[in-house]
């Protein structure tokens, strides 16, 4: 059960990054899409305030309602909750050890936590309504480096790629009871299977994308 609803997670995740086809953020001007997306940044580097923490939030919303995805934020946790987990035990072992009491620890954490979790909504949805013009336009008018605009562009295109492929390997597993194993062993095993599996998966599609943008001259 528990692996299923890894599995969920994963593919929430994924119709995240992909968006919804025509809406009103994707119909916006490039521009607009990049000035939200500047404003998340510049909102969670001061979100330590709670007004700042606050907009992000409005702003995360404001998003997801352009998006007509109502669910982003939903979504966005339930894709990275192991991660979010591991950054609540960081940040709250960090603050303990800096001498902070347990009650003060755990809110740092948890603000931590919901910070990184609303930037990531916002980036993700936002994202997923750039077409790959817009995107190497932004690169552009900010004079990236090919190489930076080379790697911005697979962050917004192959990364939606990677996360369906590893649930479609999950899935493959399942369905053979390979996944996700029983104790400890077994699940190590599973795990293996997991990471092997995804990464021939991942290298030949990564071989087949860079020859596309090669033979394209996108970024020349």
């Amino acid at each position: 059960m528990r692996g299923g609803s890894g599995v969920a997670g994963i593919k929430l995740l994924y119709t995240l990054l992909i968006g919804s086809g025509d809406t009103p953020l994707s119909r916006a001007p490039t521009h607009v899409k990049a000035a939200l997306m500047a404003a998340a940044i510049a909102l969670t580097a001061l979100s330590r305030q709670p007004l700042a923490l606050a907009a992000l939030a409005g702003l995360t919303l404001t998003v997801s309602a352009l998006s007509r995805d109502y669910a982003a934020f939903v979504k966005c946790v339930r894709g990275v909750k192991y991660l979010l987990a591991l950054l609540l035990l960081a940040t709250a072992a960090s603050a303990i050890a800096g001498g902070s009491g347990a009650w003060q620890a755990l809110a740092q954490a948890l603000t931590t936590c919901l910070r990184t979790a609303l930037l990531l909504t916002c980036f993700a949805t936002i994202s997923s309504s750039l077409s790959l013009a817009e995107v190497l336009s932004i690169a552009r008018s900010l004079r990236m480096p090919k190489y930076v605009a080379y790697s911005v562009v697979l962050a917004v295109r192959f990364v939606p790629l990677v996360i369906h492929d590893l649930a479609n390997v999950v899935d493959s597993l399942r369905i053979k009871g390979v996944y996700p194993g029983r104790g400890v062993a077994g699940r190590v095993r599973a795990l293996r299977s997991v990471l092997q599996s995804t990464i021939i998966i991942l290298t030949r599609r990564a071989e087949r994308v860079a020859e596309s943008i090669e033979l394209r001259g996108i970024l020349e």
